[in-house]
């Protein structure tokens, strides 16, 4: 017996229609990553004015008075005063990101709109990647991984030595909800954590400085957390960059335009700073080329927030927020690392390939300097050439020591070192 479903899917259709509507000009990011349904509620509708084959402004005109609320996705679908115009009946702005910027906020502010933005949901991952691309350049992770990857260091021996994190000044710049978690991740690595930021901040005993330039002419490390606003675009310029000086770094997990692009890679390119790991670059998603030749580069396409976990976060917060404005209020990978003493390697390459383990950080191999072919292939994989140890401070410390116990022996004094064998 065949059933008839047309009237209790129009039923459906119907009842979706009666759900108060929130506009999408572009898909968010998170909804190919982890799946339109994430972001489901039997409270509302989502209305998709980039599926429709009419001009927005026609498109927005003619669903003016059932749209409720916009889901905003970021750049380069701003919500301004244009937009808000055409939505007479819009109450509430609900953004998939952090940061602001592509929103009117005075317009907002004006119409008694709210905002809900993506709070404190990336900021743990962001602060993540921020220390991730830190270490990545000072130690030169990606630069040795190239090597490994393209028979280098069998060829030419050992690669250059990179630079230790422990002890380095760290200068941030916006010591926000992100910001201040780059700081505690900087902290426990034994960094000196230093901030600029709109102003002084009571709860830290971070030194402060009003101004960025002097900031970075006293950091070693400049960390860039801040949002985009017209205040901080090309916010680090010449000035700033000279100030950082040939010895300093920076990294920017903010946004692109806060740096002075066509400045940076001049820098770099001339050696007046010793190295960047960015995120967010001026003109996504066209990356300028002179940084493809440059090692004391690393680059990441934007995707400081993007993992599984702040992913699903951020689809319970939005509709979260969305449900809650419709009820009249708002709330705002396994890594395997291995030791070639205790895995066998033939074991743990067909594990990665067949997917079995999701991933692998490796420093040591079991036929050094050969490394299995089939790893260099693999995008989850990353490689180094046997080089956790080389840091030039750790080397000089290494000679001092070495120097001060033959000392101390011909002198007759205990030893610097801890005695691991006394035949007396």
């Amino acid at each position: 017996m065949v059933v008839n479903n047309t009237d209790s899917d129009k039923t459906q259709e119907e009842e979706q229609q009666d759900l108060p509507k929130v506009v999408l000009f572009r898909p968010p990011p998170a909804f190919s990553l982890i799946g339109e349904e994430s972001f489901a509620s039997n409270k509302f509708h989502f209305l998709k004015a980039y599926g429709s084959q009419l001009p927005l402004d026609q498109f927005l005109s003619s669903h003016s008075h059932s749209i409720k609320a916009i889901l905003s996705s970021g750049d380069p679908a701003p919500v301004n005063a244009d937009i808000l115009q055409l939505l007479p009946e819009v109450g509430v702005v609900v953004t998939t990101s952090a940061g602001l910027n592509q929103i009117d906020i005075p317009e907002c502010r004006r119409r008694g709109i709210k905002i809900a933005n993506a709070g404190y949901v990336y900021s743990a991952d962001v602060a993540d990647l921020a220390v991730g691309l830190l270490i990545d350049v000072l130690r030169k992770v990606s630069a040795s991984d190239r090597y490994v990857r393209q028979g280098l260091w069998a060829a030419k021996g050992n690669y250059p030595l990179g630079s230790k994190l422990s002890g380095k000044r760290a200068g941030i710049v916006g010591l926000g909800n992100i910001g201040y978690e780059v700081a505690k991740r900087l902290e426990a690595f034994g960094c000196f954590v230093s901030y600029n930021s709109r102003k002084k901040k009571p709860y830290v005993s971070y030194p402060f400085y009003h101004d960025v330039c002097e900031l970075a002419a006293n950091c070693d490390a400049l960390i860039i957390c801040c949002g985009l606003s017209d205040e901080t675009r090309h916010m680090i310029n010449k000035q700033v960059l000279s100030a950082l000086g040939k010895e300093g770094v920076i990294v920017n997990i903010g946004r692109g335009a806060i740096i002075d692009e066509k400045e940076m890679v001049r820098c770099l390119m001339q050696g007046e700073i010793a190295g960047a790991g960015l995120d967010v670059f001026e003109n996504e998603p066209d990356v300028p080329q002179e940084f493809f030749a440059m090692d004391n580069v690393v680059l990441s396409p934007h995707r400081a927030v993007r993992t599984p976990e702040s992913l699903k976060d951020l689809s319970e917060l939005v509709v979260g927020n969305l449900e809650a404005f419709f009820s009249n209020s708002l709330y705002s990978p396994n890594m395997w690392t291995a030791n070639n003493s205790t895995r066998r390697f033939a074991e743990m390459v067909r594990c990665l390939m067949q997917g079995e383990i999701a991933g692998a950080g490796l420093d040591v191999f079991e036929n050094e300097p050969r490394v299995p072919s089939e790893l260099i292939a693999l995008d989850n994989v990353v490689l180094s050439p046997h080089r956790a140890v080389h840091t030039e401070e750790t080397l000089m410390a290494l000679v001092e020591l070495v120097i001060g116990n033959l000392e101390a022996f011909f002198s007759n004094k205990p030893l610097l070192s801890p005695v691991i064998l006394d035949e007396s």
